[in-house]
């Protein structure tokens, strides 16, 4: 059966390597459509708009064209617009950046068409893209060439070819990324890919998670998840990689090892290949939240990670505004977990929060408004890393209080501390 998987992905591939070289002979059916280094947009009844020769939206759909940045400083919002069919002697591109620099792409709605940083582009960002193709004919979806500096984050990638590719690029970010159900990789770092950092993707579903060329090293990667793929790694590939941070690894879904110590972390590494080991593989998968840090204003947002065999939709710091009781006072902050549909029988939780959001030295937990015990692993100036393990369906989720006073009641003392010197002070002057 392994085999037979084996030789249908190798035939897919080739099959498709035939199919897109075919594509790209045919006559030039699609046109291409720039944005100039001045600023113009070529041709001129192109469905993009500008105001300030910066930021260009889509006003439409586009098919059978694609969009070619020259320009530098520049931002290209799709405006959940759709790019679809973009094949011409330029390849299947629907957005690329050719020689540019600070370029951001956004908001894209991308079909049977990929998104390409070309060589010597850098400090592209390619921001929040939905790119999906659903007879698998484009190969990969996003492909960095001959480029450094650039970052990919909070992309979907879905039922495509292949995912995110890597060719001689260096020093580019690779974060928060849905990866998934892809016909090859999930993303391959090839020919000389060094020095890439990619952490807290969703990489589920795909023939092969990962792969490296031999030449690719010192690459980090961490806080991803690998989940459900056919196979973890694409090919062996013989180069020696960073595979956590030094703390936290990444959460795979063949792990086996055992967690006696209850820390969310891996008693035994998981290993790769001979050069590449996770020292602290994840006991479940990593999640990330921005929450509001409520005592330094509503636009001020700080990131909590939690690691938790858990799927969590929501983390938010509220304030408590009913009557006090036995565990929270009135005008008490705390964090709120809400829980994603789902069967439990038995969870933990382990969670790095900003001391910004919830900063205090003790916390009560309750699971289901029911207290349980909360462990504080570690604790810095910058954040604490709390965990806690319960059994049952957690519906009404799980709240973490901290200590009272810690915002509220130290501010009001000092203000009565304050009015009582004026006080005294009046009194004194009045006894003279």
């Amino acid at each position: 059966m392994v085999q037979f998987r084996l030789t249908l992905a190798l035939a897919f591939i080739l099959c498709f390597a035939v199919f897109a070289t075919a594509r790209t002979c045919v006559a030039d059916q699609s046109r291409l459509i720039y944005i100039h280094t001045d600023g113009s947009i070529d041709p001129p009844t192109a469905p993009i708009s500008t105001v300030d020769n910066i930021t260009y939206t889509l006003t439409g759909d586009i098919f059978n064209e694609s969009i070619v940045i020259e320009r530098n400083n520049t931002v290209v919002d799709g405006a959940l617009h759709t790019i679809a069919g973009t094949w011409s002697s330029q390849g299947n591109s629907g957005v690329q950046v050719s020689e540019s620099s600070n370029v951001t792409i956004k908001d894209f709605m991308i079909r049977e068409a990929s998104i390409r940083i070309n060589p010597y582009s850098s400090y592209v960002t390619i921001f929040e893209n939905t790119i999906t193709d659903d007879v698998y004919t484009i190969g990969y979806s996003l492909t960095v060439t001959n480029a450094q500096n650039n970052t990919i984050s909070k992309n979907s990638i879905t039922d495509s070819g292949a995912g995110i590719f890597l060719y001689n690029s260096r020093g580019n970010r690779i974060f928060g990324n849905n990866i998934i159900g892809n016909g090859a990789w999930g993303i391959s770092i090839g020919y000389y890919s060094s020095n890439n950092t990619i952490y807290g993707n969703n990489i589920k579903n795909n023939f092969s998670g990962i792969a490296l060329d031999s030449s690719s090293n010192n690459n980090v990667v961490y806080h991803n998840n690998f989940a459900n793929n056919y196979s973890q790694l694409g090919t062996p590939f013989g180069s020696a990689n960073f595979w956590d941070n030094g703390f936290e690894g990444n959460f795979w879904s063949d792990y086996t090892g055992t967690d006696s110590n209850q820390d969310g972390i891996g008693d035994t590494p998981y290993t790769i290949e001979a050069n590449n080991t996770d020292h602290y593989p994840l006991m479940g998968p990593f999640q990330s939240f921005n929450v509001s840090a409520w005592n330094l204003g509503p636009s001020v947002f700080a990131e909590a990670d939690v690691i938790s065999n858990i799927s969590i939709s929501t983390l938010n710091v509220y304030v408590w505004l009913t009557s006090p009781n036995q565990y929270i006072q009135s005008g008490q902050p705390f964090l709120a977990l809400t829980l994603a549909p789902q069967y439990l029988t038995a969870g933990f939780c382990r969670m790095t929060l900003p001391n910004n959001i919830l900063n205090t030295t003790n916390y009560t937990a309750l699971v289901d408004l029911t207290p349980t015990s909360v462990k504080k692993l570690a604790s810095n100036e910058t954040y604490t890393t709390l965990y806690l393990t319960f059994n049952g369906s957690a519906l009404d989720g799980i709240m973490i209080i901290p200590e009272f006073p810690s915002f509220i009641v130290l501010p009001l003392f000092m203000i009565a501390a304050s009015l009582a010197v004026v006080v005294c002070k009046r009194r004194d002057s009045a006894g003279a």
